[in-house]
């Protein structure tokens, strides 16, 4: 029995770390208006997003004002082609007077998007299938 709680606890510990490593990649940003993300609603704010998970598919977006978070499903995307520094940056979808998350891009290599929503969608095919807008807000930091 002690053999059996002794590699347990050694493959909880590798566990642990390899997620620890793994969600090393965080950035901060100010966003200046209200956004979607998924079906939440968040406040204009000062926010950390984060990458949760060992294959970085899950990414947490926390509002250091409120506490409010929310988790999403994000898949890899394509960094943009910009020449110069790059700090960072997210892009928002503005559809009528709404934002909705898009994707985020760091210089420490986190490069995801989401899928739109059910309500973005809605909103792009009454704009005759296209969004009205990309917005873009650069990282203020990462880690």
């Amino acid at each position: 029995m002690k053999t059996l709680n002794a590699i347990l606890l050694a493959v909880s510990a590798m566990v642990v770390g390899t997620i620890g490593l793994s969600a090393q990649t965080k950035a901060t940003a100010y966003i200046p208006f209200e956004f979607q993300v998924a079906t939440a609603t968040m406040p204009a704010g000062n926010y950390t997003l984060e990458s949760t998970s060992a294959a970085r598919q899950l990414l947490t977006i926390t509002n250091k004002d409120t506490g409010q978070a929310v988790m999403v499903l994000v898949g890899e995307a394509n960094p943009p082609k910009i020449t110069g520094p790059l700090s960072g940056r997210i892009k928002f979808n503005r559809c009528e007077d709404r934002y909705f998350f898009s994707e985020i891009w760091t210089p420490r290599g986190l490069h995801a998007r989401t899928t739109p929503s059910k309500l973005e969608r809605e909103l792009t095919a009454n704009n005759n299938g296209t969004m009205m807008a990309a917005v873009f807000v650069p990282l203020t930091g990462t880690e």
